[in-house]
């Protein structure tokens, strides 16, 4: 909850370049940890601190993803009524909470990669619609693109290469 609070009183507004720095570079340190960890775990070649501290590379990847779904919620929260962004605000407090409670127990790497595609979806919406002119089914519509080809490749970088154990 001190994350939460953080955020709250750091983030600014969804077209800051400091905020869109700053998550861009959780959306990044959150897939390259989980590429890491996730390639650990399935016996392929890794860095060596991560291999054995695989710990340490899942709880990097669970503050990114923390940080990651504080932002979504206060912002999409602060810029739009809360009719329509209810069920998007339900998700992403059901997100939290499972990323605060149950981060130890997501093995597998298909809640993993969901959650970093929901992640990557999330800012890619707000992101082109922001810094973009393009109308807003076609800012969607690229969001939508972007981000399977980005989980396409970060599930591509997972499974690459022979098991070295």
């Amino acid at each position: 909850m001190f994350g939460f609070a953080f955020d709250y009183a750091t983030l600014r507004r969804v077209d800051d370049v400091g905020d869109n720095l700053q998550l861009t570079l959780y959306l990044l340190g959150a897939g390259l940890l989980l590429i890491l960890e996730r390639r650990a775990w399935h016996g392929r070649s890794t860095l060596p601190i991560v291999r054995h501290r695989r710990e340490l590379a899942r709880f990097g990847v669970q503050f990114f993803f923390g940080g990651l779904c504080n932002a979504y919620f206060i912002f999409f929260t602060q810029s739009a009524t809360l009719g329509p962004t209810l069920v998007f605000s339900l998700v992403l407090v059901l997100l939290m909470l499972a990323n605060e409670l149950l981060w130890l127990k997501l093995r597998p790497d298909a809640p993993q990669i969901a959650m970093w595609f929901f992640s990557a979806l999330s800012y890619l919406l707000f992101a082109i619609s922001t810094w973009t002119a393009l109308p807003l089914a076609a800012s969607r519509f690229l969001a939508a693109g972007l981000a399977i080809l980005a989980t396409s490749g970060l599930t591509a970088l997972i499974h690459l290469g022979p098991v070295v154990d």
